[in-house]
């Protein structure tokens, strides 16, 4: 049975990291991170949105479930409700076993994750 494992946590945290390191562990495996489904620019929060990007993100899970070639799909994001979990989960098709993860770390730990993230950010946007 496929196994759909959900990633939870804080921006910072390193959910996208474990998630990369899980996704070649796991084979055969597809990752999915639900900030892929936010880059926009600019980048605007509204309710139509919102219903985009929840919309794709459900799409795209639909796709790897029903496809054969993958066993394990890896989806991280910032699920801060459980009412987020609820209705990704009530939107999927198909037989899965779901496993939910929700990373934590230590406050100082998520300063220097944030603090790296932002430097790399900036020289990104200076090449």
């Amino acid at each position: 049975m496929k196994k759909l494992i959900m990633m939870n946590g804080t921006m910072g945290v390193g959910k996208s990291t474990v998630s990369e390191q899980l996704t070649k562990q796991l084979k055969p495996s597809i990752y999915l991170d639900g900030d892929w489904c936010w880059k926009m620019n600019p980048w605007v929060f509204s309710e139509e949105n919102k219903r985009m990007v929840l919309g794709n993100i459900t799409y795209l899970l639909n796709a790897y479930l029903a496809n054969s070639c993958f066993d394990y799909i890896i989806f991280c994001w910032v699920m801060h409700q459980e009412q987020i979990i609820e209705e990704i989960l009530n939107r999927l098709h198909g037989d899965y076993e779901l496993h939910k993860m929700t990373l934590m770390c230590r406050e100082e730990v998520l300063r220097a994750h944030i603090l790296h993230d932002v430097k790399k950010e900036s020289v990104r946007s200076i090449q």
